[in-house]
C-alpha cells in the first residue's frame, strides 16, 4: 500500500526528484488572505460590487481548474501537476483585483489629470494629437484598436493556459507572480493617485467604452453600484499584462514572434485609442519589469 507521501509525492519531492510547490501556494494564500481581509474591512465595498456572483462563479470554476492537476498528479507527472496548479490562483486574482480596484476609487482622493498631463507635456507627448493622428490613418487606427480590444484578451488567455496546461511549470509560475506582485506595486499608485483617462484630461470626444468608465468612477466615488471594472489610469494594465503575456510565452517557440507582437502592438495602442496618457505607459514598463524580477528572484530562491 502507498505511504501518504507517496500519494501526493512528497517523498519524490524530498529526494530532490521534482521540485516543492508549497511554498509558492503558502504566499499566494497568505496573499489573497491579505487582499481579503483588506476587502472585508472596508465593508462599504460590499454595496458597490455584485460579489455574490462572483464568488459564485468562483466556487464552480475553481474544481474545474484544479481537475488538469489532478490528472497530472494522477500520472505522477509532478512537474506538469505544479504548472496547472497555477490556474485556481489566477481565477481567485481575477475576482479580487476589481475588488480592490473598486475599493480605491472610492477613497475620494483628488483626481490627478492635470498632474498626468504636466509629465506628458514635459516628455513632449500629447495623447490628443496622437489620437488624432491615428484618425487621420483609419487602417492604423483599426489595426491598434482590435489589438487592444480583441487581441490583447486572446494574449492574456493564452498566457493563462497554454503554459499551465502544457506543464511548462517555470513560465506558469513565474506569471501568476509577476502578476501579484504588479498589482502590489501598483496599488499604492492607482490609490493614492487617481485619474479618469485622457478624454477627461485633453478634453475630447470619448467612445462609449471610455465614458461607461468615466460614470463608473463618478459612480464609485459617490458610493454607488460599480458600472465596469476598467477603472484603472495609472499604470496601465493593458500594458503591464501584455508584456508579462509575452514574458511567459516567450519560451514556447510557435508563439515566441506573436506574443512579442502582439505585446508590443497593445503597449502603442493604449495611447493611440486615448485610454492612457504616456507616463500610464512608462510607469506600466517599470512596473513590468520590477514584477518580472521580483518573480524571477521568487522563483528561484523558493520554489
Amino acid at each position: 500500500m502507498a505511504t501518504f507521501a507517496d500519494t501526493f509525492g512528497l517523498a519524490r519531492e524530498r529526494a530532490g526528484e521534482v521540485p516543492r510547490p508549497w511554498r509558492l501556494h503558502l504566499f499566494m494564500l497568505a496573499y489573497c488572505a491579505c487582499l481579503g481581509v483588506v476587502c472585508f474591512a472596508w465593508r462599504r465595498m460590499f454595496s458597490a460590487i455584485d460579489w455574490q456572483h462572483a464568488i459564485l462563479g468562483d466556487m464552480i470554476l475553481i474544481p474545474v481548474l484544479l481537475v488538469p492537476a489532478l490528472f497530472r498528479h494522477d500520472l505522477r507527472q509532478f512537474d506538469k501537476r505544479d504548472a496547472a496548479l497555477t490556474l485556481p490562483w489566477i481565477c481567485l486574482l481575477r475576482t479580487m483585483f476589481p475588488w480592490i480596484a473598486a475599493l480605491s476609487a472610492g477613497l475620494n482622493l483628488p483626481l490627478r489629470d492635470g498632474l498626468y498631463i504636466g509629465i506628458d507635456r514635459s516628455l513632449g507627448m500629447n495623447v490628443s494629437a496622437v489620437v488624432a493622428w491615428t484618425a487621420a490613418h483609419p487602417i492604423i487606427g483599426a489595426l491598434l484598436a482590435h489589438t487592444y480590444y480583441s487581441l490583447f484578451p486572446a494574449l492574456l488567455a493564452t498566457a493563462v493556459f497554454v503554459p499551465s496546461l502544457a506543464g511548462k511549470r517555470a513560465a506558469a509560475q513565474r506569471f501568476l507572480l509577476s502578476v501579484a506582485f504588479s498589482f502590489l506595486l501598483s496599488l499604492p499608485i492607482f490609490a493614492s493617485l487617481p485619474g479618469i483617462g485622457p478624454w477627461v484630461g485633453y478634453q475630447f470626444a470619448p467612445d462609449a467604452h471610455q465614458q461607461d468608465v468615466k460614470l463608473a468612477i463618478t459612480a464609485l466615488r459617490s458610493g454607488h453600484q460599480l458600472v465596469t471594472a476598467g477603472i484603472v489610469c495609472l499604470p496601465s494594465f493593458h500594458a503591464i499584462w501584455a508584456l508579462l503575456s509575452a514574458a511567459s510565452l516567450w519560451q514556447i517557440k510557435p508563439l515566441k514572434v506573436p506574443a512579442g507582437l502582439v505585446a508590443t502592438l497593445t503597449v502603442v495602442s493604449t495611447i493611440t485609442t486615448g485610454w492612457h496618457y504616456v507616463c500610464d505607459v512608462l510607469a506600466a514598463l517599470v512596473i513590468a519589469a520590477l514584477s518580472l524580477a521580483m518573480a524571477e528572484s521568487f522563483r528561484r530562491s523558493y520554489l
